[in-house]
């Protein structure tokens, strides 16, 4: 593990240096050739990550400053800190004039170089160094509060600066906390403990580290590592505190677990008669069952003891020395089967002969990090050995077992399940074994072994009063004949020929999850032993199976943020040339109308772009990335101004009946993205009726308990509105249904479906804070809900606008866009309109052509662009200048100034990259048609 000073380093390299305020490089002290530079330096000098790479410090230098330079670095020494003003040059040819500060840093023995180049022209006063810092800080993942250094007591420090990662995990805004003691956080869990030493430690003005518990504006509980520094001023008095804060709540989670998981392996061992030991190599300590004590007659002072002074010092001493020694050739050589006999002295000096078995088990690394086993006492040698063998055999084929799974790198659920049932069977050297998941109300066998076959692919109900209270209470059950079994419902055993059988139930983490059963063509086949070997066995593969399903949510996790930081790369670039081959179409079908040739190459063009932007926005919503304008809407009036498109679009062999919801509420949605998805699920719902059906929409208002929201994945309790769309077609098998809204994945035939439909329904409802569940049994059909929050009484509602054309000749309409293709085509469609146009490159050219031209209606803006001001900045000197211009904003990016969470700022005008000009012409309608302003 890297100490501390260790730690630092690797922070300044390859954490910090993103966030200084000015453009850094760190170069290699001997060539100086760049070896890593921040994102201020790729944005201010306008190379590549990767041609920075290639480059070293004399090649962004003049050959007058680079000799200069090289000679005041050999001057000064290694030590030393050399500051110079420099001319580089930017990637354009461009001179920049910039301050230089180097210094020499050590990382793993090697010198390093840390350039730091501050722009010279600039000169930023202390205005500018706060805005770079809040930048900076903005960017960080960790939670940053600074507090007055006032009273600790009464009244307590105030909050003066929070950043975004404080908002986004605690749900409080910044208004909401500024000027605030942060102990409003603290709850009923918090540790008062920790508070103390904080306290003491902030009393003294000294930095300190703890693990808190703190709550969010929504009461959930979560864990931080925080580190508290005093910040004093520059007479030495301290002003303020800064606390970086982590979110460790998940890595706290997995060690409860694994704390349980260990509670419940020494609880099973304490039922045993037999003693059971569990040596920690790491911290060199070992546990010991009760039976310790009760045979051996001495008093364990800890639960975990020194192996020294409780086992090997008390081994006969004319044994002491070949144990100790094959225990370190065991540990050593990774043994996994280790035994022998010896005699242990017990408390009042007579001796105990004893055999003892154990076995090493190793990390993902293939170190030894336990040594476990069980120690039995010989007092009636010949029958107390084959029991020791038995005993020893089954706890080393559990051992083995449990790592076999634990190290299987089979991929799917499936195939982690089948191994687990073959290996109960195997451990019980059974006939059969069966495994099935909890889903609701059924048990659906995925996995069978031996005699249990039969019942692979097979759902039966466990709602009876017999197998419901088995699986709630999670109890291993043993069934020694079949045929007097009132706990369990056995047909199914009956018909397989089962005769006995023991249950085991695995759990999840907060709930069961599948149960497992070990199935024998003998009556009484089980022992006692057999049930706590089942019992450690079913702890273990439910352990097992958590690690798995957090392993596959978290490359989930990983894959959809891949996705999201895929597509927000390329759709500004490619949107943009989207808007401009949609509008070239569109021109060309009004233009040559009569003539058919140049109509067909039009429109061929037109429907290819159209797929183009249609496949972008289906991924953006699939990432959660797509600009959203959610409103109070009603469903009813929404799903019923639809009938006639679903209609056409189905065809008439599809019987389509809906199902409104009497006294249904509004819900908060975008309402052009919910018809898109309807119609998708609708397309869906007819392609799985070929021989026609009905399908059914209904509406419904519901109410999600924190039961249910526990249960399932990224799901709010409380109120919601509900459509189901509800088809009689072929349904899915469990395999579909498991990758059901994976991106690309279809079951349709090639060329028929991008296997992004439902993948995008699924992206848009979770971006939408609702929920989608989806169920489906082959030959039955399929029935998909989607759950969208209930709106407040104050959300925006829908609204109506003409569409009746204006006056257009007298609007005037300013244009800002840095893409000069961009540019002329949206120029060229505006004029097409009747529009008067001014057109501008970037935000300085905006500002001035308000200030000389004082009839502009309406600002039509880019978000994103080069030159130091942005859309939005661009926004907002217009209104200081002309706050009566009404302003449209467009961009091809998926995120920006406008857009947070996915969700528009409220009352911003918005047309999404790539339009076409009927499109744009409805927006400015509607814009200039609003009395609001």
């Amino acid at each position: 593990m890297p100490n501390a000073d260790e730690l630092t380093t690797t922070v300044r390299i390859d954490v910090l240096l993103e966030a200084l305020p000015d453009p850094a490089f760190v170069c290699d002290n001997e060539t100086p050739r760049f070896i890593a530079v921040n994102q201020r330096a790729i944005d201010k000098y306008g190379y590549s990550r990767a041609e920075f790479l290639k480059m070293n410090l004399a090649n962004l230098s003049t050959p007058e400053d680079a000799v200069r330079l090289k000679k005041r670095l050999e001057d000064s020494g290694d030590d030393a800190k050399v500051q110079e003003r420099c001319v580089h040059h930017h990637a354009n040819g461009d001179m920049i004039n910039v301050d230089l500060s180097l210094c020499i840093i050590e990382q793993e023995g090697k010198q390093l170089m840390l350039v730091v180049a501050r722009d010279a022209s600039l000169k930023p006063g202390a205005g500018s160094q706060i805005r770079l810092l809040e930048t900076s800080l903005e960017r960080l993942s960790n939670i940053v509060i600074i507090t007055e250094a006032g009273d600790i007591e009464s009244p307590a420090p105030r909050i003066v600066y929070v950043n975004d990662a404080f908002v986004r995990r605690t749900g409080y805004s910044r208004e909401e906390v500024i000027g605030d003691s942060p102990r409003f956080m603290q709850g009923v869990n918090t540790q008062r403990k920790e508070l103390d030493r904080i306290r003491n430690a902030l009393k003294e003005k000294r930095p300190v580290r703890a693990e808190l518990i703190n709550y969010t504006k929504s009461g959930e509980e979560f864990w931080v590592e925080l580190d508290i520094s005093p910040i004093a001023n520059s007479s030495g008095k301290v002003t303020h505190f800064v606390s970086v804060e982590r979110d460790i709540t998940g890595r706290v989670s997995v060690m409860q677990e694994l704390a349980e998981s260990k509670a419940r392996f020494r609880a099973v061992a304490e039922a045993m008669s037999d003693i059971v030991w569990d040596w920690d190599l790491k911290n060199d300590t070992i546990w010991w069952s009760k039976s310790y004590t009760t045979v051996f007659g001495y008093t364990l002072m800890e639960p975990d003891s020194d192996p020294e002074t409780s086992w090997l010092k008390r081994i006969h001493p004319n044994d002491r020395q070949r144990i100790s020694e094959s225990i370190t050739f065991a540990i050593e050589n990774n043994k996994r089967h280790w035994q022998e006999t010896y005699r242990f002295v017990h408390n009042d000096g007579h001796e105990v002969p004893v055999a003892q078995r154990g076995s090493v088990i190793l990390d993902e690394n293939n170190n030894p990090v336990r040594f476990v086993g069980g120690l039995v006492v010989l007092n009636e040698q010949d029958k107390t050995t084959p029991r020791l063998q038995q005993i020893a055999t089954r706890m080393t084929r559990q051992v083995e077992l449990v790592q076999m799974l634990a190290s299987s790198s089979q991929e799917s659920e499936k195939d982690l399940l089948m191994l687990i049932t073959a290996a109960a069977q195997s451990l019980l050297d059974a006939d059969g074994a069966v495994l099935g998941i909890i889903q609701g109300d059924n048990l659906s066998y995925v996995a069978a072994q031996g005699i249990g076959v039969s019942r692979r692919d097979t759902v039966v109900p466990i709602t009876d009063e017999r197998s419901s209270p088995a699986i709630d209470k999670g109890n291993t059950i043993i069934c020694d004949d079949v045929e007097t079994e009132d706990r369990w419902d056995v047909q199914s055993w009956r018909d397989a020929g089962v005769q006995s059988a023991i249950i085991s139930i695995l759990q999840g983490a907060d709930q069961p999850v599948a149960v497992l059963e070990v199935l024998s063509k003998t009556k009484g086949t089980f022992s006692e032993e057999d049930v706590r070997s089942m019992e450690l066995f079913a702890q273990s593969a439910s352990a097992i199976l958590q690690r798995r399903q957090l392993e596959m949510r978290l490359r989930d996790a990983q894959r959809l943020q891949s996705l999201g930081q895929l597509t927000g790369g390329i759709a500004h670039d490619f949107n943009n040339l989207l808007t401009v081959i949609l509008g070239n179409a569109d021109s060309l079908s009004a233009k040559f109308a009569d003539d058919p040739e140049i109509s067909q190459i039009s429109n061929l063009t037109k429907a290819a772009a159209e797929r183009g932007a249609a496949l972008t926005s289906r991924l953006l919503a699939f990432a959660r990335q797509q600009p959203l304008d959610p409103k109070s809407t009603d469903l009813n009036k929404l799903v019923s101004g639809m009938d006639d498109l679903l209609r056409r679009t189905l065809g008439s062999n599809i019987e389509v009946e809906f199902i409104r919801g009497a006294g249904l509420w509004n819900a908060l949605i975008d309402p052009v993205q919910l018809e898109s998805a309807l119609l998708n699920l609708s397309i869906n719902a007819r392609d799985a009726m070929p021989d026609g059906g009905k399908l059914i929409i209904e509406l419904a208002n519901a109410h999600l308990s924190e039961d249910y929201a526990n249960k399932e994945e990224e799901v709010l309790p409380g109120q919601y509105v509900m459509v189901a769309v509800s088809d009689m077609g072929t349904g899915m098998s469990p395999e579909t249904m498991s990758r059901v809204f994976d991106p690309f994945f279809t079951t349709k035939a090639p060329g028929k479906g991008s296997g992004l439909g439902l993948s995008m329904v699924f992206g848009f409802i979770k971006q939408s804070r609702g929920h989608i569940k989806v169920y489906s049994e082959v030959g039955e059909g399929t029935t998909v809900r989607l759950y969208m929050p209930r709106a407040t009484p104050y959300a925006a509602t829908e609204s109506a606008f003409s569409s009746e054309p204006e006056i257009r000749s007298h609007v005037k309409i300013l244009l800002v866009e840095d893409d000069d293709l961009v540019r002329g085509h949206i120029l060229s469609q505006l004029r097409t309109l009747g529009y008067t146009v001014v057109e501008a490159r970037n935000g300085r050219e905006a500002i001035e052509a308000v200030r000389q031209i004082s009839d502009i209606d309406l600002l039509f803006t880019d978000i994103v662009m080069p030159g130091g001001m942005s859309g939005k900045e661009v926004a907002a000197e217009v209104h200081k200048l002309r706050p009566a211009i009404r302003v449209l904003f467009t961009s091809g990016y998926t995120q920006n100034a406008i857009v947070h969470g996915g969700r528009l700022d409220p009352g911003v005008n918005f047309i999404s990259k790539p339009f076409r000009q009927v499109d744009l012409e409805r927006k400015i309608n509607q814009i200039l048609s609003d009395d609001s302003g």
